[in-house]
């Protein structure tokens, strides 16, 4: 789903961006304002992020377990390299040039690299990634918020996956017991689970979040 929205968001982005050029649209706002409005219209939790408020993995729990470990070894194979089939023939100058929502303020932003490599998130570099995603907040609880990556630009330069069939409370009702039998159910849920896991390294040039100064 994730996929097929921003691939809409990206083609959208490029016939506006076109017609701007050739002065036939001038956009009402913002390119980056629009798509800050699709979100804002999609999750009406959004709220103004504060570093500390946010739900993080613990201190050096965050990349605790290797993304290759997780998966089949062919499913992996993609991932593995840049060369295995990962990347669309989208250009990096198109991109780059995408708008990813970014709303987070100088100060918070800051807290948050800080919190993001105790929690060891993240790696820093003195160096431009290959792709610079946005970030915002949405409401979790009475206590804390979560932290959205906006990854547009990063998703748009991968291709497509397949399809996949998800389990659904339609494949629950069909279900059909024994006579004096039961079913259990177990549910587990990971805390921070996505944010725990270790992408391989030149995966990470497509994660890549704004720059922030070490004065910062």
């Amino acid at each position: 789903r994730h996929s097929s929205v921003n691939r809409i968001l990206f083609e959208l982005f490029c016939s506006a961006r076109e017609a701007s050029r050739k002065g036939l649209y001038q956009p009402p706002a913002p390119l980056c304002d629009i798509f800050w409005d699709c979100y804002k219209a999609n999750a009406p939790n959004v709220v103004p992020l504060c570093a500390m408020r946010l739900s993080l993995p613990p201190p050096d729990v965050g990349g605790s377990a290797r993304m290759q470990d997780l998966m089949d070894p062919e499913d992996f194979f993609l991932y593995a390299s840049p060369k295995n089939g990962l990347l669309s023939d989208v250009p990096l100058e198109v991109v780059n040039n995408m708008p990813a929502v970014r709303r987070c303020s100088k100060r918070e932003y800051a807290k948050l690299v800080k919190r993001m490599k105790e929690s060891n998130m993240i790696d820093l570099q003195d160096y431009r990634p290959l792709v610079v995603n946005g970030l915002f907040a949405v409401h979790k609880d009475d206590l804390t918020d979560r932290l959205i990556i906006d990854m547009t630009p990063g998703n748009v330069l991968c291709v497509a996956p397949p399809p996949m069939d998800m389990v659904s409370p339609t494949d629950l009702a069909c279900l059909v017991l024994p006579p004096q039998e039961c079913l259990y159910v177990i549910k587990s849920d990971i805390d921070n689970c996505y944010y725990r896991i270790e992408v391989v390294l030149w995966l990470r040039q497509l994660m890549g979040l704004p720059s922030v100064s070490s004065v910062d």
